[in-house]
């Protein structure tokens, strides 16, 4: 018997994984940004540095941005890998997500329910 927990199709299951690998990246730096204060001075570095940030985009969301362009590229890649290449999830198939092992079955043909 096969116990699964989703049955998804290729495009769901490459959303599904940019969601996983970049959603905690972006959501760090919304809750850094929703507990962060705004203050004027001049800017002394005396404990941490790094939590310091000057009030512009690239400062705030450039290291962010970074750290979520190497699993984005690589899913990308995976993506858009052409059918004469022999890519990893080829076109229609369908990805089976599995409490037992293998936990993640790839069906290059419309599975069967069970």
């Amino acid at each position: 018997m096969y116990i699964y927990l989703m049955l998804l199709r290729r495009n769901h299951f490459f959303l599904l994984l940019l969601l996983i690998f970049i959603a905690p990246i972006v959501a760090y730096e919304v809750c850094w940004l929703a507990c962060s204060e705004k203050t004027l001075g001049v800017m002394c570095f005396t404990d941490h540095p790094s939590d310091a940030r000057i009030d512009i985009p690239t400062s705030i969301w450039g290291d962010t941005l970074a750290w979520a362009l190497y699993p984005f590229l690589v899913i990308l890649v995976l993506y858009l890998t052409p059918q004469r290449l022999q890519p990893l999830i080829p076109e229609k198939a369908h990805i089976r997500l599995t409490i037992k092992r293998p936990f993640i079955k790839i069906e290059s043909s419309k599975p069967a329910y069970p």
